[in-house]
């Protein structure tokens, strides 16, 4: 209870009764805690408001002011305040009034508290972990006034390696970080989050700067308890933090990335990051510095997507039916749909012909394009000369082709490109398919998706199409396709100063 709360807090009784002769209210009538201040109603110069209130809660329950206060008699009650804000323009802010208008220029200097979280259960992990985090270091300005870093690790129990306060140099923490020890173990992702939350708690914001708080979560593997681990993210990105998530290796689970990242904003369109292991980390650092950049004045959305939907290999209708709400789940989460400089979407089907069933070219808006694909049916045998059927040598003949035709031929030069597999694997040479990928992606500038739909897919077969493993997901029968929000927030990225 804060001193305004003790000044303000109601002695008084109940004297009214319900017409049953119960007391209408408790014997003490108690009020909620306060709620946050609004925003101030300018940004500098004096003069602007922020308001906060609170509930009094009479007999186990909370309601309006008049109601409860008439129960229980209670006179010049506070239950709003307001405070004065925007007094002061910093930093170099200016003020301009004249007789038509009042413009407001408010220049602040920005703050970073950026809270690392290092899963240290195996020991060569933990290593390059410490290697990025002290490459990250060297990437931004380590001082009291601009960023200042916090480590945290986490196994079977999670330890507060580094605090903000002594974080003062790139010097200091360089060799804070050399310090820091793997502990075997499990991996209690919600341990290290509950830590996070305490630190960024305690953490003093800076006088005349807004100040904003990251936590960087590394993690190679599920969390052993992924209930705990969702609320303690949900606790922390509530108290202002924003969480950026960074999955590592086959064995994460990409549905608990994002249950414990931020959702995209206008600085990044998102905050989930997987690579295929530890020795990826370092393509990161840029992206990463940028996401949390307050330069970001733009997002591009410039990316040719095409669909390789791969209906032999004895597709049963279940997979298939799967592939096509896959399809359907990704587009509805794509925004910016063949608008200028948007994304643009193909689909290629490969039974036992190769059929490109989208083109770019046909520029159909979001919703047609769901209804073209939800309303596919499969293909029939086609027969060629002599009835035998017409083939494909196998599925990278069909990506070769797919490649040629939409990226090669009638992709546009400055846009990111993806093809996004949708096949259940059953190769008859995985190993071949591999070694012919491998070619395919050495000559074409492009990034792979890979999605097994169903239960009774091989792995073999899908982790031989991709370049990483952390590319491939499996997606059930009515399973939730949230997750493969990882792909789709490809299709969007921040472009930074």
């Amino acid at each position: 209870m804060t001193p305004d709360d003790r000044n303000n807090q109601p002695n008084a009784k109940p004297t009214k009764e319900e017409p049953n002769g119960v007391n209408s209210c408790h014997d003490v009538c108690n009020w909620s805690s306060w709620g946050p201040w609004s925003d101030c109603t300018i940004s500098c110069g004096g003069g602007g408001l922020q308001q906060r209130q609170r509930r009094l809660c009479c007999l186990k329950e909370c309601g309006g002011f008049e109601r409860c206060a008439t129960q229980c008699h209670i006179e010049d009650a506070n239950y709003v305040q307001e405070r004065v804000c925007g007094e002061v323009c910093l930093n170099s802010g200016t003020l301009n009034r004249d007789s038509y208008y009042r413009a407001v220029h408010l220049v602040l200097r920005t703050s970073y508290l950026y809270l690392i979280l290092l899963s240290v259960k195996q020991k060569n992990n933990s290593i390059a972990q410490l290697e990025f985090v002290t490459k990250f270091v060297e990437k931004v300005n380590i001082s009291t006034d601009e960023f200042q870093i916090a480590v945290i690790t986490y196994s079977t129990e999670e330890k507060l390696e580094i605090t903000f306060n002594q974080s003062v140099s790139k010097s200091v923490l360089q060799s804070l970080i050399q310090n820091i020890r793997f502990r075997p173990g499990a991996t209690f992702t919600n341990r290290g989050l509950k830590s996070a939350m305490e630190v960024a708690r305690k953490s003093e914001r800076r006088k005349g700067m807004v100040t904003l708080t990251y936590a960087f979560v590394l993690t190679d593997g599920m969390s052993n308890n992924r209930k705990e681990t969702r609320i303690a993210a949900r606790e922390l990105r509530n108290a202002e933090v924003h969480v950026v998530v960074i999955g590592i290796g086959k064995q994460v689970s990409h549905q608990e990335l994002v249950d414990i990242a931020s959702p995209g904003d206008e600085f990044s369109p998102s905050y989930v990051f997987s690579v295929g292991d530890f020795n990826a980390l370092d393509t990161l650092l840029k992206q990463l510095v940028q996401v949390t950049c307050d330069d970001c004045k733009s997002v591009s959305h410039l990316s040719d997507i095409v669909f390789l939907l791969d209906e032999g290999n004895e597709m049963t209708e279940v997979e298939f039916q799967i592939s096509l709400d896959v399809m359907t789940s990704i587009v509805q989460r794509t925004g910016h749909i063949n608008e200028q400089n948007g994304q643009r979407v193909g689909l290629v089907r490969l039974g036992n012909t190769l059929k490109r069933e989208i083109e770019f070219s046909r520029n159909l808006s979001q919703s047609n394009l769901i209804l073209a694909i939800q309303t596919l049916f499969r293909q029939p045998a086609v027969l060629c000369e002599k009835d035998e059927q017409c083939t494909v040598k196998n599925i990278t003949s069909a990506v070769n082709k797919t490649i040629d035709h939409f990226f090669n031929l009638n992709g546009r030069s400055n846009a990111r490109k993806f093809l996004i597999i949708l096949s259940n694997g059953k190769f008859e040479n995985a190993e071949i398919v591999r070694e012919e990928m491998i070619k395919i992606k050495e000559l074409s500038d492009f990034k792979v998706f890979v999605i097994g739909p169903g239960s009774d897919v091989n792995m073999n077969g899908l982790l031989s199409l991709a370049k990483e493993a952390n590319h491939v997901y499996i997606v059930l029968e009515n399973d939730d396709t949230s997750k493969l929000d990882i792909i789709q927030s490809e299709f969007s990225y921040n472009v930074c100063k």
